[in-house]
């Protein structure tokens, strides 16, 4: 039988995951995702050639759509206003 979870570890998983999101997921991808040259994110980190990987719009739309929730919901990602400008 399960239980329902408390308010307290709720909590704790909150933090978790927003903490695990800022310290360690963004600061891994950003500022290396972002395609300076043609605007967009690159989805694959490949030291060769990582604009020989296409991008594909559902993925790009993804992506922008998370940094503007971040950037309204969490905290201000500057990096949000490159993805819909990606050609």
């Amino acid at each position: 039988m399960s239980q329902n979870p408390t308010p307290l570890s709720v909590n704790a998983l909150r933090d978790q995951y927003r903490d695990g999101l800022l310290s360690n997921v963004l600061p891994f991808w950003f500022p290396r995702c972002v395609d300076a040259e043609h605007g967009g994110y690159f989805t694959a980190m490949d030291p060769r050639a990582p604009s020989s990987i296409p991008k594909v719009d559902l993925v790009q739309g993804r992506i922008a759509w998370m940094l503007a929730t971040l950037y309204n919901t969490v905290e201000h990602a500057p990096m949000a206003r490159l993805g819909p400008q990606w050609h």
